[in-house]
């Protein structure tokens, strides 16, 4: 089986054979990029802003809401496990926040953000 320039030289050739399990996980983690948005809401009268994270996938949307900065890496960690989702395969990772949003809590999401775009 001939495969396009440079992938026949890394996994090899198969004559007549399937396809290379790594060349099958390959195309299909860049098959299934994902987007994540932060979106941080209207700060409320206690001063915190609600944050919600939303997890665009290809075929499916999933989203969780948190009141709480301090649980927002837990609820993040625990939203990509449930989807069975690594970070390298997240696509894009926006913020979008109002003008009543708390700047505490855009802030937090922004280093948030800076630290996951360094690990990509």
């Amino acid at each position: 089986m001939v495969w396009p320039y440079g992938v026949n030289e890394i996994f090899g050739s198969v004559p007549n054979g399937p396809e290379p399990f790594a060349l099958n996980k390959l195309f299909c983690y860049y098959e299934f990029m994902t987007d994540l948005i932060f979106k941080v809401k209207k700060a409320e009268e206690h001063g915190r802003s609600g944050i919600e994270i939303i997890l665009k996938d290809k075929k499916k949307i999933s989203r969780v809401i948190t009141e709480d900065t301090d649980k927002l890496l837990g609820m993040l960690d625990k939203l990509l496990k449930r989807n069975k989702i690594e970070l390298e395969s997240l696509n894009n990772i926006k913020v979008e926040t109002t003008r009543e949003a708390g700047l505490t809590s855009q802030r937090i999401v922004k280093s948030i953000v800076k630290a996951l775009s360094l690990n990509l």
